[in-house]
């Protein structure tokens, strides 16, 4: 009887874990939501399981090449659509729509609470489906902490929403969006993906600071090797000292 409870106990904890996972692949625009993966470079699940879809799993390494649009992303830009947009348009990244979340209530929900930033990658020459995002990156808008003891993303949002500044430059990029689950070192889950867009507007802005992914951020960095408290459910002490977003800082044009 013990070992049934002690099994039972452990397919529950592997079920809830399994399904705190997902993966961002779609956007909201004016309100309405775009199909999963039309703009979205695809993840593959290498390999298929009928069980479990591998999409769904988190990046952990920061100096993997994965970390600029998750597995295998960096060359999965064939045949993607791009979603033409203006310079000042607010854009909405949200999760695939999943069956095994449906039973716990959260389809479609951001699970994990923790900062959450959004990226921009020019492709120099115009060919977003070849481009492998190895170019310069600036972050356009961020979540962090609301208090000491919660994050802005507190595990009941359904999108995240960054407007694309008004003055970016016109061209095809590559959109990222991040969201972070902060754990133990070496534990920090890096959710991420990565869209194509071409921006249009005015332009005449100068993005920066810039980076490169892999790179931007190191296993050491104090907002990655986080202190204990703040991995904690819920967090304590965000703001003693305060977290501050991985990365560089926001350019808003």
């Amino acid at each position: 009887m013990r070992g049934c409870v002690i099994g039972t106990l452990f397919l529950l904890a592997t079920e809830i874990t399994v399904n705190g996972h997902y993966v961002f692949s779609k956007f909201l625009i004016d309100g309405a939501e775009t199909p999963d993966w039309q703009y979205f470079r695809p993840i593959p699940e290498q390999p298929a399981n009928p069980e479990y879809d591998r999409r769904l799993d988190p990046i952990y390494d920061v100096d993997s090449v994965d970390m600029r649009c998750n597995r295998n992303g960096s060359t999965a830009g064939y045949g993607v659509a791009t979603l033409t947009l203006p310079a000042g348009q607010e854009v909405g990244f949200g999760v695939a729509n999943n069956s095994r979340f449906m039973s716990l209530g959260r389809n479609g929900r951001i699970f994990h609470q923790g900062p959450g930033q959004a990226y921009l990658s020019r492709a120099a020459d115009g060919d977003l489906e070849s481009y492998e995002g190895d170019g310069d990156w600036f972050k356009i808008g961020e979540y962090g902490v609301k208090d000491a003891t919660h994050w802005v993303l507190d595990q009941h949002e359904y999108w995240l929403n960054f407007t694309i500044p008004e003055t970016t430059p016109p061209g095809k990029y590559l959109f990222r969006v991040e969201q972070m689950f902060l754990r133990d070192p070496g534990l920090v889950q890096f959710y991420i993906s990565c869209a194509h867009v071409e921006i249009f507007g005015p332009g005449g802005g100068r993005p920066g600071p810039l980076v490169q992914f892999p790179g931007a951020y190191k296993k050491n960095d104090s907002n990655i090797n986080i202190p204990r408290e703040h991995s904690m459910l819920p967090p304590m002490n965000l703001l003693n000292p305060k977290y501050v977003n991985p990365g560089p800082g926001v350019w808003t044009g």
